[in-house]
């Protein structure tokens, strides 16, 4: 950690960068009992993004009820403007005032969303405690971020299963 006493606040960085691909299950794909459970005006928000908002929502609620600093905590939803609508009514829908979030855009990996937090509390004296949200194949990019930029800081990583190919995952990374 910095040289701060301790760290004030939570920010939870929710990654939904994700790509259609064909082998992600599309509306047609799947069957009539969840067909409409993950439309958005674009088709679908695929389920292992689903699984990262579930993750997400759970951590805030588990930060909500135990942690003292739980008012200064924020959301930052990483996605194409094309998503952020759906996955913020699924935040909404999950418990979240819209009071916590935030939108990040401009990042395009996950270096990039570590790179823009950084500057954003750098000076600060006590920084926030920070939680990546994204997928379990996420970890070994998060660890050598981490480890290379963000040492001196509390960073945890959740991870969501994602149950998509091998050969899918290895061509996102």
């Amino acid at each position: 950690m910095s040289s701060a006493a301790f760290t004030y606040g939570n920010i939870l960085l929710l990654y939904c960068i994700f790509n259609k691909d064909k082998s992600t299950p599309t509306p047609q794909t799947q069957s009539d009992d969840n067909k409409n459970e993950n439309l958005d005006r674009d088709g679908y928000l695929p389920d292992y993004v689903m699984g990262r908002i579930n993750v997400c929502i759970e951590t805030f609620n588990v930060i909500m009820n135990s942690k003292p600093d739980k008012l200064h905590t924020s959301i930052v939803i990483i996605s194409k403007d094309d998503y952020v609508k759906e996955i913020k009514e699924k935040m909404i829908a999950g418990g979240i005032s819209e009071q916590y979030l935030e939108y990040d855009n401009k990042s395009k990996t996950i270096e990039s969303v570590f790179n823009s937090i950084l500057t954003r509390i750098t000076k600060l004296t006590n920084p926030p405690c920070i939680y990546f949200i994204g997928s379990v194949w996420q970890k070994d990019i998060f660890n050598s971020v981490v480890t290379s930029k963000l040492k001196e800081y509390e960073v945890f990583f959740e991870g969501a299963l994602d149950n998509r190919p091998f050969d899918v995952v290895q061509n996102e990374k």
